[in-house]
């Protein structure tokens, strides 16, 4: 089950609704007598001759709203609810209405304005309390829409609640409904003057599980208006620039982070990181590549003279390919080395930058054994299997100052250790296999 974003807090609760002061509307006691009876309908009944009889009456309209908010309470199914909130909320704007053409304030626009608190906390509590409980969510499959209802009820109640809207979208997003969680986040983010940075990130982050980037590049782009200045923001905006291609941009928009704080090892983690995400399409078209050129030189041995000519040609197209994206890749790679080497060496604590390092040099000596193993020149295949165990040496310098930070990462002791097996080093190796309890 995914979780909340952040977690949720329970809102407090009034003790009830209050009544409001003795009338002289005999109409108007009848409906305060009849609530305290707990008969709604007969409640309602009395407000609506009173109304008939003066539209304008606040008290039989607030006690119009208070019996509505009862008798939804205790509907059973919380989607059966919104009838007798929208009703009560309809009392409850008239009341304001009325309330702003009287030279005195009536008292009924308090208790309106604490009976909507009351009420909204009680349908936002309730959907919070589901969603925090594991039990509840683990044993009930329409758990998750009940909680929905509850909110929905909620933003019935009280509509000018950011709060009921943020909470809103977290829990769609937990049920999978991503569409209904970016309405909710834009309606939180509309009702404020200046959104929190973290509704900028929500909002694009669930663009991006859709995948939407386009959208997620329109919402960052004016976060940053507010928030240039955010790791985090920038971050997700490199990463959606990458996605649809735009690499210039995602690394510009980390590099201004940097001319304004060059010796920051976060800005520095993260074009380097943004910098080795950009080799990831080539990559991928590499291996591909790769495939297509095995099946055609398999295919050529048995080929005609005729096809040969032709399968020559696709394999000297693709192995040019090839060399295209081992250059933009080794470039990239390079960048985002010396992006990461100057993260760890201002911050020798930043163990993300220095295992990042590992992996990319693992990931270097991984390509290198791909083209010996596609190669048919022995002199070749052995310069690319030299070439492969340098990198893989490096890789080894990075993950052994990886687990002397953190001597419990597992992973990294794994890796460690297929690569001391690929060097040779096995003692090294089954050292490293055990500590990663394997």
């Amino acid at each position: 089950m995914k979780k909340l974003f952040r977690n949720l807090l329970l809102v407090l609760l009034t003790a009830g609704f209050a009544v409001s002061c003795q009338s002289g509307d005999p109409l108007v006691n009848e409906a305060k007598d009849a609530i305290s009876e707990r008969n709604y309908q007969g409640a309602l009944a009395a407000t609506e001759q009173a109304l008939a009889q003066n539209p304008s009456n606040v008290a039989a309209l607030y006690y119009k709203a208070q019996a509505h908010a009862e008798i939804a309470r205790q509907i059973p199914e919380v989607d059966a609810r919104p009838s007798d909130y929208t009703k009560m909320r309809g009392a409850v704007e008239t009341i304001y209405s009325i309330s702003d053409t009287l030279a005195e304030e009536p008292a009924e626009l308090k208790l309106s304005q604490d009976m909507t608190i009351n009420t909204w906390a009680f349908e936002l509590n309730s959907a919070v309390n589901i969603v925090n409980s594991d039990s509840i969510m683990n044993a009930d499959p329409d758990a998750i829409t009940r909680a929905v209802a509850h909110l929905e009820n909620a933003a019935i109640v009280n509509p000018d609640s950011v709060l009921t809207f943020d909470i809103m979208s977290q829990v769609h997003y937990m049920n999978n409904d991503l569409a209904s969680a970016i309405e909710a986040s834009k309606k939180s983010m509309s009702m404020q003057d200046t959104p929190a940075a973290m509704d900028y990130n929500r909002l694009a982050a669930y663009y991006m599980m859709q995948p939407d980037y386009e959208s997620a590049i329109t919402v960052l782009e004016e976060s940053m208006e507010t928030y240039a200045d955010s790791v985090y923001l920038v971050q997700k905006l490199a990463d959606s620039y990458t996605a649809v291609g735009e690499i210039a941009k995602a690394t510009e928009a980390i590099q201004n982070l940097i001319d304004d704080e060059p010796n920051n090892p976060q800005y520095r983690l993260a074009l380097g990181t943004q910098l080795y995400k950009a080799t990831d399409d080539p990559n991928t078209q590499l291996t591909e590549n790769y495939d297509k050129l095995y099946d055609l030189r398999d295919e050529r041995k048995s080929a005609s003279s005729s096809e040969r000519s032709n399968i020559d040609k696709q394999i000297a197209d693709l192995e040019a390919q090839n060399d295209e994206l081992l250059a933009a890749i080794n470039s990239y790679t390079e960048q985002a080395v010396e992006q990461l080497q100057k993260a760890a060496e201002l911050d020798p604590q930043n163990i993300t930058a220095v295992s990042t390092l590992g992996i990319i040099y693992q990931n270097n000596a991984a390509t290198y054994f791909e083209l010996r193993n596609n190669t048919l020149d022995n002199e070749e295949s052995n310069k690319y299997d030299e070439m492969a165990k340098q990198e893989l040496r490096k890789a080894v310098e990075y993950y052994e100052k990886t687990v002397e930070l953190d001597p419990d990462d597992t992973e990294t002791w794994a890796a460690l250790g297929r690569a001391y097996l690929t060097l040779d080093m096995k003692e090294k190796a089954e050292a490293a296999m055990e500590k990663a309890g394997m």
